[in-house]
């Protein structure tokens, strides 16, 4: 196995690909619903960023192994409408080598980015591009606390979009029940990559919550799951407050209280790895 990639970092990448392509088809017709009472552009919020791929000589990504911010990078390229992103990795030596790689390889005309370090203003810069983002040497919990103190404006309007999570282990529940109580933040969709298997070992050893109490804590009414995958079992998870929002089932996604959800759901709640 190379160096931060698994057997599944592909199927992984693959579905977080076909999730934003799917997003991104439908953002502009919700926002145009909402008229004015929305910011007009894709928020996007990368909770655990990572390097950017795996890097093969110090500066190159993998083409093959793409990370979610680079995929995020890549396909906006064919939007016409504006983002709004957030690139966020706390590991210093990680975040050194995601900026090396966006700075080396994408326009500074076209993506307005203000890279940033622990200790500056977490905002974004007010140039004329469609696409601004942010990378971030900072906890997760901290983040959107911290965009939100220097840039309070934001909260004068819906942002619609989603938060993306896929971390070395189990999900951090308690950071996105903090964003999803931030009112501005409630009509984004949440996406996280989820291990049962970690979750269910941790329940069984040391009594923490299982995934039926992480989702109930989270603030979204409906949850649609993904097929799980792998002897980890990974799964993906799809917390929205839209009612009617299709289970895409030609992406695997299920209701997570259909028959085929809740077996789904049974399996990486209760029983052992298999």
């Amino acid at each position: 196995m190379k160096c931060g990639i698994s057997d599944i970092t592909n199927i992984k990448q693959k579905n977080f690909t076909e999730y934003l392509k799917l997003y991104s088809k439908i953002i502009p017709s919700i926002i145009k619903k909402f008229n004015g009472s929305a910011w007009e552009c894709f928020f996007f919020f990368d909770m655990n960023a990572g390097p950017g791929g795996y890097i093969k000589n110090g500066i190159d990504i993998d083409i093959n192994y793409r990370g979610s911010p680079i995929i995020f990078l890549d396909e906006i390229k064919n939007y016409n409408y504006q983002t709004r992103y957030i690139f966020i990795e706390k590991d210093k030596n990680i975040y050194n080598n995601l900026i090396k790689y966006i700075y080396n390889n994408y326009s500074k005309n076209y993506f307005d980015i203000a890279c940033i370090g622990e200790s500056n203003e977490l905002k974004f810069n007010n140039k004329n591009t469609n696409h601004k983002g942010i990378i971030a040497n900072i906890d997760n919990r901290n983040a959107i606390k911290e965009l939100i103190k220097n840039q309070p404006n934001i909260k004068n309007k819906k942002c619609f979009g989603f938060i993306y999570t896929d971390p070395n282990g189990i999900f951090d529940t308690e950071m996105l029940k903090d964003i999803s109580n931030i009112p501005c933040f409630q009509f984004m969709d949440i996406l996280i990559n989820c291990n049962g298997t970690a979750i269910k070992r941790c329940t069984g050893a040391f009594g923490t919550e299982n995934l039926n109490i992480k989702l109930r804590t989270i603030n979204k009414k409906h949850w649609k799951i993904r097929i799980p995958f792998g002897k980890w079992q990974w799964s993906l998870l799809w917390g929205t407050n839209w009612k009617n929002f299709p289970a895409i089932k030609g992406m695997g996604f299920y209701d997570i209280n259909s028959i085929e959800g809740q077996q789904i759901f049974q399996k990486l709640n209760t029983m052992e790895r298999g």
